[in-house]
């Protein structure tokens, strides 16, 4: 499975990383962008073995939040959705959710929300966790 990153700062142009094949480092990206968004490239046909989401988890980020005008927050990391081809969107959600990930980033002009909501049913976090 591979992994690509976006990071943005506030004021600058977003910038594409690609994430290390090894995601058990807790190490961020220097210099630290306010946002975050993965984009997991995950091909049922190439990567048979269960997914071991423990190893995807990035505590230290998936925790920080920013706060919004409206007085909500949104998590400083989030999943993105964006291009993802059909049938591997609900399992990145899901894979994303139970490794501690709770902003994804969707939109109807994806053309992907039935297969998202798919992966956040199957990823069994209670929706008040979400």
């Amino acid at each position: 499975m591979g992994a690509h990153f976006m990071s943005h700062e506030q004021g600058r142009k977003p910038q594409y990383h690609s994430m290390p094949s090894s995601l058990e480092s807790e190490q961020t990206p220097t210099p630290s962008p306010d946002f975050y968004v993965i984009y997991w490239n995950f091909n049922p046909k190439k990567h048979l073995a269960p997914l071991d989401t423990s190893k995807m988890a990035l505590p230290n980020m998936t925790e920080k939040r920013h706060p919004l005008n409206t007085g909500a927050s949104i998590s400083a990391i989030g999943l993105g959705t964006w291009q993802s081809q059909p049938g591997e969107v609900g399992k990145a959600v899901e894979a994303a959710l139970r490794a501690g990930y709770r902003h994804i980033d969707t939109a109807a002009a994806y053309g992907n929300e039935a297969e998202v909501g798919d992966g956040i049913k199957a990823s069994g976090v209670p929706r008040e966790d979400r």
